[in-house]
């Protein structure tokens, strides 16, 4: 198991990323990395203590994954399961929800510049399970899979995505 820690280097070696964001899920909980261009203070404070909303909208092979900070506007990152490593859910007792780790990486530099964990609830981990389960029943190609990104994009911002969200829950 590899150590992350704020002020170093997200992934050894990597200096620079592309701006964005990215959601995976592990055998070890959902992470979700932002890539960000120098991320100020209040940004840092904001994905590491402040207000957080997530939420996921489930259209056709693409689970997006919708969130955000403080007041911010709202980002996605689109999720397939067929993109992840292998993984097994675990079950879920009432009051016990999945992991998230939150990664905020200066895309300029690679240097790791917060870190947040939480622990999804119940219901939303639920939900979340179920669409993956769906999702690992259909079949996958990566064209179809980045056509119908780009469709959705054409068609709906972030905040449009996230009012027609199937699960959604706010964490302080």
């Amino acid at each position: 198991m590899r150590e992350f820690k704020v002020g170093e280097l997200y992934k050894p070696g990597i200096t620079q990323y592309m701006q964005g964001t990215r959601f995976d899920f592990l055998q070890s909980g959902a992470i979700l990395e932002l890539y960000f261009h120098r991320p100020t203070g209040d940004e840092i404070q904001d994905v590491t203590r402040g207000k957080f909303e997530i939420g996921f909208y489930e259209r056709g092979s693409v689970i997006f994954v919708l969130f955000r900070f403080g007041g911010w506007q709202w980002m996605d990152a689109p999720y397939s399961v067929h993109l992840s490593q292998p993984f097994t859910f675990e079950e879920l007792k009432e009051g016990t929800g999945y992991g998230l780790t939150v990664f905020l990486i200066d895309s300029a530099t690679g240097i790791l510049r917060g870190i947040r964990y939480v622990r999804l609830p119940t219901d939303f981990s639920r939900k979340f399970r179920e669409a993956v389960e769906r999702q690992k029943t259909k079949p996958f190609d990566k064209a179809t899979y980045d056509a119908e990104i780009e469709q959705v994009y054409r068609s709906y911002s972030p905040a449009d995505l996230a009012k027609y969200a199937d699960a959604f829950c706010k964490i302080k």
